[in-house]
């Protein structure tokens, strides 16, 4: 159980409302391939960096950190899907490219030089579609959404109750040469 004054807090993509209402028709289509509940269109995102419990104390340096973070934009094509245990069904690029790796790896970076903790697993970039649906005979042969990156966000995440996570995006930061 978290301290009182830790915040749960991750790093992603967020994709604008086009993005969004593709993602979320593919949830629906993997849906009905898969059973299982969907991820509320509101939810969907691309995770770059879970930091979990981090004491409030550490925001504003973070928040002050992470505007310096300074990348070229780029497109996503996630093209992808797949399946982990227990049932996450999601969504992904097959080639991720450069660009969303020297944000990964220059968020970390900052992390670092903060002296934060965060989850240090591979990066597998993938937007989770589904939880608890089973595997398809096969998966939908749908053409590959294309997810402009430019920006990502800090947010904030509560437990995951009946209706699943609630997120508060705390700050949003553009990408720039």
């Amino acid at each position: 159980m978290p301290a009182t004054n830790d915040i749960r807090l991750f790093l992603a993509l967020w994709p604008d409302e086009a993005v969004a209402d593709a993602l979320h028709a593919a949830s629906g289509r993997l849906q009905a391939l898969c059973g299982g509940r969907r991820m509320r269109r509101d939810t969907l995102h691309l995770t770059l960096v879970f930091l979990g419990n981090t004491p409030r104390s550490r925001l504003p340096a973070l928040m002050a950190a992470l505007a310096q973070v300074a990348l070229m934009p780029a497109e996503l094509r996630l093209d992808h899907y797949g399946r982990w245990r227990p049932g996450i069904t999601w969504l992904g690029p097959s080639d991720p490219p450069p660009a969303l790796l020297q944000l990964v790896d220059k968020l970390r970076a900052t992390l670092d030089e903060l002296g934060l903790k965060y989850d240090r697993k591979a990066f597998k970039p993938h937007v989770t579609m589904l939880r608890h649906g089973h595997p398809p005979a096969a998966w939908p042969d749908d053409a590959p959404l294309v997810w402009p990156i430019r920006g990502f966000r800090l947010v904030a995440s509560s437990t995951e109750g009946e209706q699943g996570p609630e997120y508060q995006v705390l700050e949003s930061y553009q990408l720039n040469a």
